[in-house]
């Protein structure tokens, strides 16, 4: 009489998420002990038995939204665009640990604007008011939340002022503006100067009215004593005590 005999051996795996037998081609999703059993050569039982550990992968989710870029600590890289992102690194229990980024990226915007003016400039972007030349940059928040920096080049030109002191007896006709005044005060034109501001020009004017009159006649010149000035020419002149 022969007696064959029956054999078993067994196997231990471990696998991340999922494990596909090749003894049975069944494909595991959760640690366990699983039993194969098939014809040995000899006609008897060949048992196998497989002890398996099934270890998870891990998947892990951040949304973020910034301006203008963004570098991920995840795996340093820098993006400047919105989109979905990944990097894969490996759990603590030596599988996949797979990370997402949602990001979305917002623009900051730019603008700049040149102004000339007189004297001063007050600047609606942030109601400051300037008296020099010079570069100015105003920040604020635009729809996206992001910055939205202006910047305003600047020039001041200045206006300008001058004055003069007359003396008339009875009235005076300034050849600035063709006016004629006859009585005492400050008077002012305004023009544009080179630059294309004010020119302010004031006129302190002092008038003296007659209280006599004299007849005199000279030859070649007369110097009188009412001002002790000399006079070459006739004419009426004015002469007051000061």
């Amino acid at each position: 009489m022969i007696v064959n005999r029956s054999n078993n051996s067994s196997i231990s795996d471990t696998a991340c998420d999922s494990y596909t037998w090749a003894q049975n081609n069944v494909t595991y999703t959760i640690s366990g002990t699983y039993i194969d059993t098939t014809t040995n050569t000899a006609g008897c039982d060949s048992i196998v038995t497989l002890t398996l550990t099934i270890r998870n992968s891990s998947n892990s989710i951040s949304n973020n939204t910034v301006c203008d870029s963004y570098t991920w600590m995840q795996n340093n890289v820098t993006y400047t665009s919105s989109g979905v992102y990944t990097d894969t690194v490996t759990n603590a229990v030596g599988c996949d640990s797979i990370i997402t980024l949602n990001l979305t990226v917002n623009s900051s915007n730019k603008s700049s604007i040149s102004n000339t003016a007189c004297d001063s400039y007050t600047w609606p972007q942030n109601n400051v008011t300037y008296t020099s030349n010079g570069t100015y940059i105003d920040t604020t928040t635009n729809s996206a939340g992001c910055d939205s920096i202006v910047t305003l080049t600047l020039t001041i030109r200045n206006s300008s002022n001058s004055s003069s002191l007359q003396t008339a007896c009875a009235s005076y006709t300034w050849a600035q503006n063709n006016v004629t005044y006859t009585v005492s005060g400050a008077f002012t034109d305004t023009v544009t100067n080179a630059v294309g501001c004010d020119s302010i020009i004031t006129l302190n004017l002092t008038i003296n009215n007659s209280s006599s009159t004299i007849n005199a006649i000279a030859c070649a010149s007369y110097t009188w004593a009412q001002n002790n000035i000399t006079y070459a020419t006739s004419g009426s002149y004015c002469g007051y005590y000061a």
